[in-house]
C-alpha cells in the first residue's frame, strides 16, 4: 500500500537519453509521423477506456498499429435491441420512423 516502498527506481540520465532518442519515441519526422506518435500515446492512455480509443480512431482514422485497422466507417451507433420493438412498440416505432432505420449506419442526432 505504501507506494514509496514499492516504487521503481528513477531512471538514470543514460537510460532517459536512450529512451528519448529511440525513433519510436523521439518527436522527430514529418508532421504526419509526429501526429501518429501523439495518437499512439493517446491510444495507449485510453487502454482502460476503449470507447475513447474507438472515438479517437473514428475521428482521426489513425491507430498505432502497423497494418491498417478494420474499417467500420459506417458504425455510428448501437442499434436498439429487438426486445425494445416487442416491449416498447409505440416508442420504438416512433423513434425508428424519425431515424429512418434501426441500423448502426444511422448517425446519432449530434453527429448530423
Amino acid at each position: 500500500d505504501d507506494w514509496a516502498a514499492v516504487a521503481p527506481a528513477a531512471p538514470g540520465a543514460g537510460a532517459m537519453t536512450t529512451f528519448l532518442t529511440n525513433p519510436k519515441v523521439a518527436f522527430t519526422g514529418t508532421d504526419d509521423e509526429k501526429l501518429n506518435k501523439i495518437y499512439a500515446q493517446e491510444w495507449i492512455d485510453n487502454f482502460r477506456q476503449p470507447w475513447l480509443a474507438f472515438n479517437l480512431w473514428r475521428r482521426t482514422g489513425r491507430t498505432p498499429m502497423q497494418n491498417p485497422p478494420a474499417t467500420y466507417a459506417t458504425f455510428f451507433r448501437l442499434t436498439y435491441p429487438q426486445r425494445e420493438a416487442i416491449n416498447n412498440t409505440d416508442n420504438y416505432n416512433a423513434q425508428v420512423s424519425k431515424m429512418g432505420s434501426n441500423a448502426s449506419a444511422v448517425k446519432i442526432w449530434w453527429m448530423k
